[in-house]
């Protein structure tokens, strides 16, 4: 065992050999790359997961049979594990929460020191909206665990009021070789507006095309960005849109990009506009790796972007294309574009890099490995 000591992870992974998909699996690898890269013996059981290309119902008869597998796997692992190692368990609650549970338990009863990660948002609301055995579930995971791992400082209030277990913040960060080592300097000649991500109702690429259709009104330098993938009827009734709303040659439409020319088209905006209504919002990568590049975001409360942008004027409280409009209409008429970008920029740096959250991920398990003579 390495001298740091070792760690029974669990969690979603991509297989091996093949990139991460969502941003479960990315943070995940992150964690994992991250721990073993300094020092700490860490093996892995990865939750069982369907193909994307099953039916909703055969992924729903198979599911037994992948949730056995991997409490199955998880408690020989254990069984027959090094009891003054630390068992750290990835999950995402909601739906999840029978197995969340169930790992954490068969941790605890054989005797481990156990670390429980929410991954994503919607942990409160779950929770307010579970039935009692949900929320006996819940409390019983978090209150097993040494310490809560949590992507959002949204979700310390809830757990403050139902358990004493340590919170750690532990956010999501955008890697070394993404972002630049200086706020890159932004056209003078027109405003750039980005949206990027999954093209679907939930992040509302339509109003976005509205907000931006009224925007024109006022600023006939303003130009359009649209990256993404999504299901061909829905993404071809957003280009629809824009075609009929945009002024010609003032849009651009990219059907998805690599992760690496993405940063090509953030160095040259102003804003990105962020209008998610998705339950299941956590922190979302595209909030900080756009703030990355001192893009301005102008978003939705939900989730943790509150607490991630950090400036309440960039928040907008009402789902509507006309509060959108006005956000981004109201700092370019007061000239502090350059500003927000800078504050932005400057506020990715000081708790969003891969570095600075690596450290502190590191620091809280090394404390947590500290009393490990006394674990039973």
């Amino acid at each position: 065992m390495s001298d740091k000591g070792r760690i029974y992870f669990y969690g979603t992974l991509p297989k091996k050999g093949e990139p991460p998909f969502g941003g479960g699996e990315v943070g995940n690898l992150r964690t994992v790359t991250t721990l073993s890269q300094n020092g700490y013996d860490v093996r892995i059981v990865r939750h069982g997961k369907a193909s994307s290309g099953q039916s909703k119902a055969f992924r729903h008869l198979t599911y037994p049979f992948r949730f056995l597998a991997g409490v199955g796997k998880w408690f020989f692992l254990l069984l027959f594990g090094n009891r003054k190692s630390i068992a750290h368990v990835s999950g995402f609650y909601g739906s999840t929460m029978p197995l969340d549970v169930t790992l954490v338990d068969i941790a605890s009863f054989l005797g481990y020191k156990t670390v429980y990660e929410l991954r994503g948002g919607g942990a409160t609301e779950f929770y307010n909206s579970g039935d009692n055995k949900y929320k006996r579930r819940f409390k019983r995971a978090v209150s097993k665990a040494c310490c809560v791992f949590s992507q959002g400082l949204e979700n310390k209030p809830l757990l403050d009021s139902i358990c004493s277990t340590p919170f750690f913040y532990y956010p999501n960060s955008v890697n070394a070789s993404f972002y630049p080592e200086s706020l890159p300097e932004k056209p003078l000649d027109k405003i750039n507006v980005i949206f990027f991500g999954r093209i679907e109702p939930a992040k509302h690429p339509l109003l976005s095309v509205e907000a931006i259709s009224l925007l024109q009104k006022d600023f006939r330098d303003l130009h359009f960005t649209l990256i993404g993938r999504g299901e061909e009827s829905y993404v071809n009734l957003v280009k629809k849109a824009m075609n009929e709303k945009l002024s010609p040659g003032s849009f651009e439409y990219v059907p998805g990009c690599d992760h690496d020319s993405l940063k090509s088209y953030l160095e040259r905006m102003h804003f990105l506009i962020f209008p998610s209504a998705q339950k299941r919002e956590g922190q979302s990568n595209a909030i900080t790796e756009a703030m990355s590049f001192g893009v301005i975001p102008i978003a939705t409360p939900q989730g943790f972007t509150r607490s991630v942008v950090g400036f309440g004027e960039l928040i907008v409280e009402n789902l509507g294309a006309e509060s959108f409009a006005s956000a981004i209409s109201s700092i370019i008429k007061s000239g502090k574009i350059p500003y927000y970008s800078g504050l932005c920029y400057t506020r990715f740096k000081e708790n969003y890099t891969e570095e600075t959250v690596s450290a502190s991920m590191l620091n809280k398990y090394d404390e947590l490995f500290r009393d490990r003579q006394s674990i039973r």
